[in-house]
């Protein structure tokens, strides 16, 4: 793969004039020829291609855990913490088989139904995958949303009922003296300011027997 774009580019730059009794020409083709038969597995049926790529990135997510243990740099699209069986094909699809298999379909078009067509109809059923996956992700999102929301309600409920709940803190003995003080006080100014009945005149000059 690493070559993938080199012999890609070659090819397209000979379709136009291609020449089947030029060697060169036909040493291009039978590169491009293995290339294609080497990553078809996805104009296979789904029943045959989908269980292969399953084993494929199980091998690439096993190697991936090997080089993370030994410190080693992982390449993306190995490691199952970032890529998903859908997300995997569609740039696979996309980037690689598409543009490689329409170039041969040039030369060849009696390969479209053959090969192509599959091809792009494999892209449409991961698309449509990695859409649900999407989809539930944010459902679930959601849902975690609404049960913080509800949680973060509850705790300031609860917050409000233990204060309301609260009994009033007993008061200080020096609360309690200054009370009983303001009491005694209070009663000693009511009985000073309570007035003796005065006597009448008749009291006080009582008449002669």
């Amino acid at each position: 793969m690493a070559k993938h774009n080199e012999i890609h580019n070659s090819f397209k730059a000979i379709i136009p004039q291609f020449d089947f009794s030029d060697k060169e020409h036909k040493s291009v083709l039978m590169t491009v020829l293995i290339k294609v038969a080497d990553i078809s597995n996805e104009a296979r049926p789904m029943t045959v291609s989908e269980p292969w790529l399953e084993c494929l990135l199980q091998e690439f997510f096993n190697q991936s855990d090997l080089e993370k243990l030994e410190g080693l740099p992982v390449a993306p699209f190995m490691d199952r913490e970032k890529v998903s069986k859908s997300s995997s094909q569609i740039g696979f699809i996309k980037f690689v088989l598409l543009p490689l298999f329409e170039t041969v379909g040039k030369l060849f078009p009696q390969l479209e139904d053959a090969i192509i067509e599959p091809v792009r109809d494999a892209l449409a059923y991961y698309t449509d995958m990695q859409q649900a996956l999407e989809e539930e992700k944010a459902r679930k999102d959601s849902l975690v949303d609404i049960s913080d929301g509800d949680q973060s309600k509850l705790h300031q409920n609860s917050k409000v009922n233990n204060r309301n709940n609260e009994t009033p803190a007993p008061p200080s003995s020096s609360e309690n003296a200054s009370t009983l003080a303001k009491s005694d006080n209070s009663s000693t100014e009511t009985i000073l300011t309570v007035e003796l009945p005065r006597k009448s005149s008749e009291d006080s000059n009582p008449s002669p027997s």
